[in-house]
């Protein structure tokens, strides 16, 4: 009748935008390849324009390599070669412990080096602290004249700590990182022999305490600062690009479904 025609002729327009909505493609096969053309030289040189997952971790492998060769090459050069090497050998803020803390800082994305950094730091600090208080009641630690009393204190001192830390639900990075600055610490207060450490509530520039601080502030600054030059690493686009493997895995799935469905292709 006259006044279904309307509902009639809408509903005809409705399947024919429905039809040609469907026979739009939505990802253009030279998508992929475009893509890979639009890649510059630096990405095409860690074969990212081959496989980009490949690429990226060949990019951080480089990149930690260089700067744990640049930081190694100081300790491979013999004293008296270079002043300013021997000065940093001096120091005590430059030792081998920077290049331990960056491989267990560096991570895959920034935010994820930049959050192992804080909890590294700060299980440094709690480490240092704590070393720094028992100093601070006992200054002498352990000497060839010392009591009895004074050897359960330091041993007692160590297990609980280390016990504690591995029983406490804390980040991982925070664990490792407050065991390998108190074990050293640690040894100094057990050792007889004479040590570095501020003693009796006192802090000093080149004392145990602060270098060991500040050897893991340089080695977790340098993992952050790695993870961003010449390029930074973002979780987000590390998750753009998740998103459009997936994708891309998807449609590739959906053409050969079809291509069986329609007998078009055998599978």
């Amino acid at each position: 009748d006259l006044h279904s025609f309307p509902t009639r002729r809408s509903s005809d327009l409705n399947k024919a935008s429905e039809l040609a909505d469907e026979s739009t493609a939505l990802l253009e096969k030279g998508a992929g390849e475009g893509q890979a053309a639009a890649l510059g030289f630096y990405d095409r040189f860690f074969y990212k324009h081959i496989n980009r997952g490949f690429g990226d971790h060949l990019e951080l492998a480089v990149r930690a390599a260089t700067f744990l060769f640049l930081i190694g090459s100081p300790f491979i050069v013999e004293r008296g070669t270079s002043s300013v090497v021997d000065a940093i050998k001096d120091s005590g803020w430059f030792t081998p412990g920077v290049a331990i803390f960056f491989i267990f800082t560096f991570n895959f994305t920034c935010g994820q080096t930049i959050c192992g950094a804080v909890s590294g730091i700060l299980g440094s600090f709690i480490a240092t602290m704590w070393m720094w208080i028992l100093f601070g009641f006992v200054p002498t630690g352990v000497t060839p004249d010392s009591s009895s009393m004074v050897v359960c204190i330091g041993i007692a001192n160590g297990t609980f700590f280390v016990l504690f830390l591995l029983f406490m639900n804390v980040d991982p990075l925070l664990r490792i990182f407050a065991l390998c600055t108190f074990l050293g610490l640690w040894m100094m207060f057990m050792d007889p022999a004479d040590d570095a450490f501020a003693k009796g509530f006192t802090l000093s520039a080149r004392g145990a305490p602060v270098a060991g601080l500040i050897v893991a502030i340089v080695g977790v600054t340098s993992a952050v600062m790695v993870s961003m030059v010449p390029f930074p690493f973002w979780a987000m686009d590390k998750a753009s690009a998740s998103c459009k493997g997936v994708a891309r895995e998807m449609c590739e799935a959906w053409t050969a479904e079809i291509g069986r469905a329609s007998c078009r292709e055998r599978v």
